[in-house]
This record gives C-alpha cells, sequence and structure tokens, in this order.
C-alpha cells in the first residue's frame, strides 16, 4: 500500500512537522501489518510536480498544501487528474473538496442542512457576490444591498468584513467601518474592498463584523472520523494568529454540540475523515460558524505539542514526539485516521481492478 502526504514545494524543501511525524507514524502502522520497504510506501509529495505518477498510489492526503487557493484551476485540475482512472485516492472525498474550494457551495449545503435542526447555533449570515467568470461578474453591488439582506436575517453591526470565496490566511481581507459614514463614503470603501484580487477573481463574501472577535476570540476545533479531537481559541483581535489550547470541557456546551453535528455530517455522507470548524459567540453566547476548513486546514497540533510541554513543565525545550503524551496520542489518532481511510480506499482499488 503506497501513500503520498501532499503538501506544497516551500514546505517540501524545509519541512512541515506535522507531515514528518505522520509519515514516521504511517510507516510504523505499515510495518505492524507485515508490509515490506514500508519507508518508501509513505512519501511527501509537491502536489504541482508534473512528475508524479498519482495513479501509483492507494492513497493522497492533502496535508499542506496552501499555496492551492493561489492556483484554483490548476489545483481542480489536480483534483480531477488525481482520479482520472476511476479509482478514488484522495483524503477527504475529491467531491467534497471541489465543492469547499470554494466556500460558497459549501454554505449553501450547510444552510440548507441546519435549517431544519433544532440546534443552538447557525452561519454567519454571508452576502455573496459573482466571481469573475460567473453570468452576473458585472453586477453592481451597493452597501444598500447588503444592508437589506442583513436587515432581512435579523442580523446588525457597526463594521462589516469583505473576503475572497477562495483564500487562505486572510488575504485580501478588508474590514469596513460602518457609524459616522455617509453611505457614499461606505460605497467607496466598499468598491475598494471589492476590487482587491482574489475578492474580484473568485467573488466575495460579506458578513457582519461580530465584537467575540475583539473579546474572546475565534475558536478552532478539530475532528478525526466525526470525533472531536482538540480545540484552539484564537487572541482576540482582527487579524489574530495567536493561538492557545483549549480543552473540550471548557468550550461552551452549545458549541460542542453544534460542531459536532456538522462534523458527524461530513463524516457521515462525504467520508471527511478531517476537519477544522471555525466558530465564535455572538451576543447571546450561541455558536457561530465562520468557516469549516475541509481541504488542507492547519490542524493547530502544534498547540497541542505546547500544552504537553507545559504540563511536563519544560516549555522551552524540545521534546520528541513519544515524550509529550497529549501530543503524542493527537498524533497518534491523526495517523490512524489516515491509514484507515487508506486501507479502505486501498481494499476498493484492489476490488475495481479485480472486477475488470
Amino acid at each position: 500500500m503506497r501513500i503520498a502526504i501532499v503538501t506544497e514545494q516551500e514546505y517540501l524543501e524545509k519541512g512541515w512537522k506535522e507531515d514528518n511525524i505522520l509519515r514516521i507514524k504511517l510507516i510504523s502502522l505499515l510495518r505492524s501489518e507485515g508490509y515490506k520497504f514500508s519507508e518508501s510506501n509513505v512519501v511527501i509529495i509537491d502536489w504541482r510536480d508534473k512528475l508524479i505518477d498519482l495513479h501509483g498510489f492507494d492513497a493522497i492526503f492533502i496535508s499542506s498544501s496552501w499555496n492551492a487557493v493561489d492556483f484554483p484551476n490548476e489545483f481542480k485540475e489536480w483534483l480531477i487528474k488525481s482520479e482520472s482512472d476511476g479509482v478514488p485516492r484522495l483524503i477527504n472525498c475529491k467531491e467534497m473538496i471541489l465543492k469547499s474550494l470554494d466556500k460558497k457551495y459549501y454554505f449553501q449545503e450547510l444552510a440548507s442542512v441546519l435549517t431544519n435542526q433544532n440546534l443552538v447555533g447557525g452561519l454567519i449570515p454571508t452576502y455573496f457576490t459573482p466571481s469573475r467568470s460567473e453570468n452576473n461578474a458585472n453586477q453592481k453591488i451597493n452597501f444598500d444591498q447588503v444592508q437589506s439582506f442583513l436587515k432581512n436575517l435579523g442580523c446588525s453591526s457597526n463594521e462589516i468584513v469583505v473576503k475572497p470565496r477562495i483564500s487562505a490566511d486572510g488575504k485580501d481581507v478588508s474590514k469596513i467601518k460602518l457609524d459616522l459614514k455617509n453611505d457614499q463614503t461606505i460605497n467607496e470603501d466598499l468598491q475598494v474592498a471589492l476590487g482587491k484580487n482574489k475578492v474580484k477573481e473568485s467573488g466575495g463574501m460579506i458578513q457582519p463584523y461580530i465584537s467575540a472577535i475583539d473579546t474572546q476570540g475565534e475558536y478552532q476545533l478539530l475532528f478525526l472520523n466525526g470525533e472531536f479531537s482538540h480545540a484552539t481559541v484564537k487572541l482576540p483581535g482582527f487579524g489574530s494568529l495567536d493561538k492557545k489550547f483549549i480543552k473540550k470541557d471548557d468550550l461552551p456546551v452549545a458549541m460542542n454540540e453544534f460542531s459536532e453535528f456538522i462534523a458527524n455530517y461530513f463524516y457521515k455522507n462525504y467520508k471527511i475523515i478531517r476537519i477544522r470548524i471555525d466558530l465564535i459567540l455572538d451576543d447571546e453566547k450561541r455558536p457561530v460558524l465562520l468557516e469549516a476548513e475541509f481541504i488542507e486546514p492547519n490542524c493547530n497540533t502544534d498547540s497541542v505539542y505546547k500544552f504537553s510541554l507545559e504540563k511536563l513543565g519544560k516549555n522551552d525545550i524540545y521534546l520528541p514526539c513519544d515524550e509529550c503524551p497529549e501530543y503524542d496520542e493527537t498524533m497518534n489518532k491523526f495517523a490512524a485516521a489516515i491509514y484507515n481511510e487508506a486501507k479502505r480506499l486501498s481494499k476498493n482499488k484492489k476490488l475495481k481492478k479485480n472486477n475488470q
């Protein structure tokens, strides 16, 4: 059985800790089941390397290919090519990766699914603007349209955020203040935000800015096989990147229930073995989903590592994975989730070959 861990050229050259540890643990799992030459059976590859035979792998785990959002059409072609022989081998599944590359489509699906659920929580109200390739690409968007849309959803805010439908790491994201400004000034600011490269190319998402980002921070919950793995919270502030580990018992109860429903839905319907769910709390302490990351989220395992070091009282030194109990357990579960899905895909590949 051959497994590829997918990254981008930058991290192939300098290494990404999570990928390297996953590779070691996957090799160990292969050895435990009697596979020979197991080290060569698990490789880390650059998704843009045209010389790699993707059909030679039983499973392809997309991990740290974070430049994919800069080449969305090329990435879509790569996804299709990886299974062009009719054999499913992508982790997560190709259908959901294609759908989630543009946030508009999984937002629409989730909105439909959540309508009939008796859950505390919901999606952040989002006004989608067209991409360059869509039929209504030249449609002029003004603030009156956005304001009317938000009011119909019972939403009000003194600020809005504009971001691309296809993006990562806060690229081309704008925050626009609404108070103490006239409509003309707001519309001018909105046109500048909508004119940024990624927003113009992929279409935009206009959302209310929720004050909890400044007071509580953004929660990021990781699930493996539909089950909670670990969580972090970003330190308060717009655009903050600093995160800290947070225990499940310290998360709001409604946030646990809401995120577990979403993770289970995608696991059962699309076999999504890894998903990161990003949430905040609104003014009434209800969880609000900002994003669900299906493709190659930062899984925040380094926060678990730092938490393990803190528990051991060894914050300032480096320890290998197997000497950090919480971190080692997390990475073992992560590797096992990939391995079991790879086995399932490999079995299906053999059955398909035998039936030809």
